[in-house]
Protein backbone atom coordinates (compact mmCIF):
# COMPACT_ATOMS: atom_id res chain seq x y z
CA UNK A 1 0.00 0.00 0.00
CA UNK A 2 1.42 3.58 -0.94
CA UNK A 3 2.41 5.71 2.22
CA UNK A 4 -0.16 8.02 1.50
CA UNK A 5 -2.84 5.78 1.70
CA UNK A 6 -2.03 4.74 5.33
CA UNK A 7 -2.68 7.04 6.73
CA UNK A 8 -6.62 7.11 5.61
CA UNK A 9 -6.47 3.17 6.04
CA UNK A 10 -5.25 3.52 10.03
CA UNK A 11 -8.06 6.24 10.06
CA UNK A 12 -10.71 3.98 8.90
CA UNK A 13 -9.56 1.00 10.97
CA UNK A 14 -9.52 3.55 14.16
CA UNK A 15 -13.06 4.55 13.15
CA UNK A 16 -14.44 1.23 12.89
CA UNK A 17 -12.65 -0.16 16.36
CA UNK A 18 -14.58 2.89 17.76
CA UNK A 19 -17.99 2.60 16.18
CA UNK A 20 -18.20 -1.17 16.04
CA UNK A 21 -18.27 -1.04 20.24
CA UNK A 22 -20.71 1.83 19.63
CA UNK A 23 -23.36 -0.37 17.91
CA UNK A 24 -22.50 -3.35 19.74
CA UNK A 25 -23.53 -1.34 22.86
CA UNK A 26 -26.73 0.23 21.68
CA UNK A 27 -27.70 -3.21 20.26
CA UNK A 28 -27.39 -4.63 23.54
CA UNK A 29 -29.03 -1.38 25.14
CA UNK A 30 -31.89 -1.59 23.02
CA UNK A 31 -32.56 -5.48 24.21
CA UNK A 32 -32.29 -4.93 27.29
CA UNK A 33 -34.90 -1.91 27.04
CA UNK A 34 -37.42 -3.99 24.79
CA UNK A 35 -36.97 -7.56 26.56
CA UNK A 36 -39.41 -8.52 28.63
CA UNK A 37 -38.41 -8.05 32.72
CA UNK A 38 -39.43 -11.55 33.61
CA UNK A 39 -37.18 -13.00 30.38
CA UNK A 40 -34.24 -11.05 31.97
CA UNK A 41 -34.95 -12.86 35.62
CA UNK A 42 -35.28 -15.57 33.78
CA UNK A 43 -31.68 -15.78 32.70
CA UNK A 44 -30.18 -16.05 36.07
CA UNK A 45 -31.71 -19.76 36.22
CA UNK A 46 -29.62 -21.11 33.19
CA UNK A 47 -27.21 -23.28 33.86
CA UNK A 48 -24.03 -22.06 33.23
CA UNK A 49 -21.93 -24.77 32.01
CA UNK A 50 -23.89 -25.28 28.97
CA UNK A 51 -23.96 -21.40 28.66
CA UNK A 52 -20.01 -21.26 29.12
CA UNK A 53 -19.44 -24.40 26.39
CA UNK A 54 -21.36 -22.44 24.12
CA UNK A 55 -19.65 -19.17 24.74
CA UNK A 56 -16.57 -21.26 23.72
CA UNK A 57 -17.57 -23.59 20.80
CA UNK A 58 -18.38 -19.37 19.72
CA UNK A 59 -14.52 -19.87 18.91
CA UNK A 60 -14.55 -23.33 17.53
CA UNK A 61 -14.54 -21.53 13.80
CA UNK A 62 -11.70 -19.24 14.48
CA UNK A 63 -9.82 -21.92 15.15
CA UNK A 64 -10.71 -24.38 12.05
CA UNK A 65 -10.55 -21.00 9.87
CA UNK A 66 -7.62 -20.35 10.35
CA UNK A 67 -6.10 -23.37 10.22
CA UNK A 68 -7.60 -23.68 6.73
CA UNK A 69 -6.09 -20.35 5.96
CA UNK A 70 -2.77 -21.71 7.17
CA UNK A 71 -3.07 -24.84 5.31
CA UNK A 72 -4.02 -23.61 1.78
CA UNK A 73 -1.68 -20.83 1.66
CA UNK A 74 1.05 -23.43 2.57
CA UNK A 75 -0.30 -25.30 -0.57
CA UNK A 76 -0.27 -21.97 -2.85
CA UNK A 77 3.80 -21.98 -2.10
CA UNK A 78 3.27 -18.61 0.22
CA UNK A 79 2.72 -19.77 3.75
CA UNK A 80 1.38 -17.18 5.85
CA UNK A 81 2.45 -17.01 9.39
CA UNK A 82 -0.60 -18.38 11.73
CA UNK A 83 -1.05 -15.34 13.90
CA UNK A 84 -1.40 -13.30 10.53
CA UNK A 85 -3.85 -16.31 9.31
CA UNK A 86 -6.13 -15.39 12.45
CA UNK A 87 -6.13 -11.31 11.61
CA UNK A 88 -6.77 -12.14 8.19
CA UNK A 89 -10.04 -14.17 9.36
CA UNK A 90 -10.77 -11.81 11.52
CA UNK A 91 -10.53 -8.74 9.40
CA UNK A 92 -12.82 -10.46 7.01
CA UNK A 93 -15.26 -11.02 9.60
CA UNK A 94 -15.47 -7.37 10.27
CA UNK A 95 -15.33 -6.54 6.63
CA UNK A 96 -18.30 -8.62 6.40
CA UNK A 97 -20.25 -7.37 9.10
CA UNK A 98 -19.67 -3.28 7.94
CA UNK A 99 -20.44 -4.01 4.35
CA UNK A 100 -23.28 -4.95 2.64
CA UNK A 101 -23.87 -8.69 2.16
CA UNK A 102 -23.55 -8.15 -1.28
CA UNK A 103 -20.16 -6.95 -1.06
CA UNK A 104 -19.01 -9.63 1.85
CA UNK A 105 -15.51 -9.45 3.17
CA UNK A 106 -14.10 -10.92 0.41
CA UNK A 107 -12.34 -8.24 -1.58
CA UNK A 108 -11.02 -7.14 1.59
CA UNK A 109 -9.86 -10.25 2.36
CA UNK A 110 -8.24 -10.63 -1.15
CA UNK A 111 -6.45 -7.31 -0.25
CA UNK A 112 -5.02 -8.09 2.69
CA UNK A 113 -3.21 -11.48 1.20
CA UNK A 114 -2.28 -10.08 -1.42
CA UNK A 115 -0.32 -7.58 0.97
CA UNK A 116 0.96 -10.72 2.82
CA UNK A 117 2.62 -11.95 -0.68
CA UNK A 118 0.20 -14.11 -2.25
CA UNK A 119 -0.08 -12.99 -5.99
CA UNK A 120 -3.63 -12.03 -7.03
CA UNK A 121 -4.00 -14.99 -8.73
CA UNK A 122 -3.35 -17.27 -5.45
CA UNK A 123 -5.26 -14.94 -3.39
CA UNK A 124 -8.75 -15.05 -5.50
CA UNK A 125 -7.78 -19.56 -6.14
CA UNK A 126 -8.06 -19.08 -1.91
CA UNK A 127 -11.65 -16.72 -1.76
CA UNK A 128 -12.95 -19.52 -4.80
CA UNK A 129 -11.59 -22.80 -2.46
CA UNK A 130 -13.34 -21.71 0.60
CA UNK A 131 -16.99 -20.98 -1.43
CA UNK A 132 -16.34 -25.05 -2.90
CA UNK A 133 -15.54 -26.35 0.44
CA UNK A 134 -18.59 -24.47 2.19
CA UNK A 135 -20.71 -25.62 -1.10
CA UNK A 136 -18.90 -29.99 -0.70
CA UNK A 137 -19.71 -29.12 3.17
CA UNK A 138 -23.28 -28.93 2.91
CA UNK A 139 -23.37 -31.03 0.06
CA UNK A 140 -22.49 -34.17 2.31
CA UNK A 141 -23.70 -32.52 5.66
CA UNK A 142 -27.12 -31.85 4.81
CA UNK A 143 -27.83 -35.00 3.47
CA UNK A 144 -26.39 -36.91 6.26
CA UNK A 145 -28.50 -34.85 8.77
CA UNK A 146 -31.91 -35.63 6.88
CA UNK A 147 -30.79 -39.50 6.99
CA UNK A 148 -29.86 -39.17 10.24
CA UNK A 149 -32.79 -37.31 11.86
CA UNK A 150 -35.25 -39.78 9.54
CA UNK A 151 -33.60 -42.85 11.40
CA UNK A 152 -34.02 -41.09 14.91
CA UNK A 153 -37.96 -40.59 13.92
CA UNK A 154 -38.46 -43.59 12.36
CA UNK A 155 -41.00 -44.37 14.96
CA UNK A 156 -43.02 -41.07 13.99
CA UNK A 157 -42.59 -41.32 10.56
CA UNK A 158 -43.95 -45.17 10.55
CA UNK A 159 -47.31 -43.58 12.57
CA UNK A 160 -48.05 -41.13 10.05
CA UNK A 161 -47.37 -43.43 7.29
Amino acid sequence: MPAEQRPAARRLLRTALLLVPIGVAFNVALSLVSTDRDVLAAVSDLPRGPLAMAAGLAFVSWATNTLRLRLWTGFFGHPVLLLDCLRLYLIGLLGSALTPTAAGGGALKWGLLVRRGLPSSAAASLLALETVEDALFFAVALPLAVGVGAVAEVGVLGEAA
